[in-house]
């Protein structure tokens, strides 16, 4: 399970200009999960989307949700989902076949 301090430290373990970039990837039952973590004054980390143009943020950073992945990544995400750059950076995650970091 996430915790507030586990995300902060998955967002800050990538490099300051990567991480303004940055994106986190999930599947939907760790979006699910994601919805439900609060903060020390109990508040949602996870918020919107607010209406059909807006994606969900964690801690400000865009959440996009993948059948295809399973975990929590975070980092650039350029052309979802078939391809990941190397500055990939992921916890707990495991990619089913077809969507991971390439080989380089």
């Amino acid at each position: 399970m996430y915790t507030h301090e586990s995300i902060v430290d998955l967002i800050y373990g990538v490099d300051a200009d990567v991480r303004r970039r940055s994106v986190f990837v999930c599947d939907h039952n760790t979006a699910a999960d994601l919805r439900k973590i609060t903060d020390e004054d109990g508040l949602f980390l996870m918020q919107g989307p607010y209406d059909k143009t807006q994606q969900p943020r964690l801690l400000g950073y865009t959440v996009r949700a993948d059948r295809r992945y399973s975990g929590l990544a975070f980092g650039e995400f350029p052309e979802l989902p078939r391809e990941v750059t190397p500055s990939y950076i992921a916890q707990d995650v495991q990619p089913n076949s077809d969507f991971g970091p390439r080989s380089g």
